[in-house]
């Protein structure tokens, strides 16, 4: 054996007789972005709700139900007295091919134009299992938003709530996170980035995110990693076989925010009318 092979030889020796080199090591800035998302998920998740609707069809003036349809979506507080919001898509009633979008009226009932009667019930399912019984307050067909209260099933309740970031000139590409239930399964946390947050589509700006939505994420809140503000309600997702694939829609914190503000300011307008005489 000459000098060279003899070098080589032990090199490989050494190297297999040496201990592993570890190279795990704890990553500062990972660890605080952990921390920070778990601080986030631990305080926001209380005020996020499952939504699910069941709907009971009959023919006007029938009181047979012939069939039924239930569907679930997400919801999220928006006020301490039990307003939450979630999309009008989440609690409309179904709508059929060949017939115009059935028109609501309180306290639950959806009409459609061939003569069928659907009344919706909406039941909201917070984290610990409680569930609500909704009431719809307010609709937004246009804007794909609705407010519902649940106060009725716990009277003097104070129910926690999210806040809404509503100056679009304080967000560009931030973290953010979702929580919903993609496909009925409840509490999925999904996280990712702002990927636009002027989106077009249509006549409509939406806000347009990475983090992984699905049919049952509707309506439910995305959220800053850095505040814990609701940035947008998702509304839409792009698929071509319905399931997310990292690119979705949510409807902004101003135009949400907006019609909170609206429906709150019509609720204590009609708070204080004088109730009429009997």
């Amino acid at each position: 054996m000459d000098a060279r092979r003899a070098l080589v030889v032990l090199g490989c020796i050494a190297l297999l007789g040496a201990a592993p080199l570890n190279i795990a090591h704890e990553s500062a800035i990972e660890t605080e972005r952990d921390l920070a998302r778990n601080h986030l998920i631990e305080e926001i998740v209380p005020a996020v709700y499952t939504l699910k609707t069941n709907f009971k069809f009959r023919k006007q003036g029938e009181t047979t139900t012939y069939r039924e349809a239930n569907s679930s979506g997400t919801a999220f507080g928006v006020t301490d007295d039990g307003l939450v919001m979630t999309a009008f898509h989440v609690v409309q009633a179904p709508v059929f091919n060949g017939f115009p979008n059935p028109s609501y009226a309180p306290p639950g009932k959806w009409s459609y134009t061939d003569g069928e009667e659907a009344t919706g019930t909406y039941t909201l399912i917070a984290k610990d299992g409680t569930k609500y019984q909704g009431e719809i307050v307010a609709l937004e067909p246009d804007a794909d938003l609705a407010i519902l209260s649940i106060a009725k099933t716990a009277p003097g309740k104070k129910f926690p709530f999210i806040v809404f970031e509503r100056d679009p000139l304080t967000y560009r590409h931030d973290g953010v996170v979702s929580i919903g239930a993609p496909f009925g399964i409840e509490f999925t946390v999904t996280s990712g980035i702002i990927s636009n947050p002027t989106r077009v589509i249509g006549d409509r700006i939406f806000i347009q995110t990475d983090a992984m939505v699905h049919p049952g994420n509707s309506g439910g809140p995305l959220i800053l990693l850095r505040n814990h503000r609701v940035v947008g309600v998702i509304d839409q997702i792009y698929s071509r076989a319905n399931f997310g694939i990292g690119i979705g829609f949510a409807i902004p914190a101003s135009v949400a925010g907006k019609f909170l503000d609206e429906t709150l300011a019509r609720l204590e307008k009609e708070r204080k009318q004088p109730t009429p005489a009997q």
